[in-house]
């Protein structure tokens, strides 16, 4: 029966005085179409949370503070007092991983039953300061005991810097594919400074230093800033004078 049915029917029982009206109450039924997409709604949702649940436990465990150092057994004797500390350094050279790396030296430095460290470097290198931690950490390491450096597949750029922490007089075993060097910063400059002379365009900027707009894309590269990173270039003074590949 339609509604209209079902409200004229009620009318026609609700004719004599004194009689209550009768209230009509249709119930209509979802159809399967409506049912499909609202449960499709849910499970999106149920979905995004979970996403966001695993992305912000993976954020709190990589920033998270790390664990101390641990010892572990590698190979030789090991029921000896005397041992050779194996400090990795893998990947990008950054937080949290500078500070385990701290760690792991720091640690090499102060037992006195280690007699000397074997630095494995596998990295393309990472943030300028950190690497500059792990390199004056590793110097003072070197004065006192000797390093050891092993490089795997790449020590380029912050890898290579870390390196040569290991002091002047280190060995340095490298693999005939090993990629290494590349150390040095780099910074991407485009000039357009001829496009905007032909377009009438002049940039006048307000500056307390002569090279504070040296990056400006509308200055073209002054001669005195060439002069003035030439003067600065020095070589590297930790430079190791023997390197050995690793054949085999």
């Amino acid at each position: 029966m339609s509604v209209e049915a079902v409200v004229g029917a009620a009318q026609s029982r609700n004719g004599g005085p004194g009689e209550r009206p009768l209230h009509v109450i249709v119930h209509t039924a979802p159809g399967r179409g409506s049912r499909f997409w609202w449960g499709l709604v849910v499970l999106a949702l149920i979905a995004s949370i979970g996403v966001n649940v695993w992305m912000y436990d993976r954020q709190r465990q990589y920033f998270s503070n790390t664990q101390p150092p641990s010892e572990r057994f590698h190979s030789g004797d090991q029921f000896t007092r005397d041992k050779l500390a194996i400090i990795r350094i893998s990947g990008t050279i950054m937080p949290p991983f500078t500070h385990r790396v701290l760690e792991d030296i720091k640690r090499a430095k102060d037992d006195d039953h280690v007699k000397g460290v074997l630095l494995t470097v596998d990295s393309p290198g990472g943030l300028v300061t950190d690497s500059h931690q792990i390199f004056h950490r590793l110097r003072e390491l070197s004065v006192l005991k000797p390093v050891y450096v092993s490089m795997g597949s790449m020590a380029a750029s912050g890898g290579y810097y870390v390196s040569m922490g290991a002091g002047p007089e280190a060995t340095i075993f490298a693999e005939p594919t090993t990629w290494t060097g590349s150390i040095g910063v780099i910074i991407p400059h485009y000039e357009v400074a001829e496009l905007a002379e032909k377009l009438g365009i002049e940039a006048a900027p307000l500056k307390t230093g002569e090279f504070k707009d040296a990056l400006s894309p509308f200055l073209r590269t002054a001669p005195a800033w060439i002069a003035r990173k030439s003067r600065n270039w020095r070589p590297a003074r930790s430079t190791p004078r023997k390197t050995r590949s690793a054949t085999g």
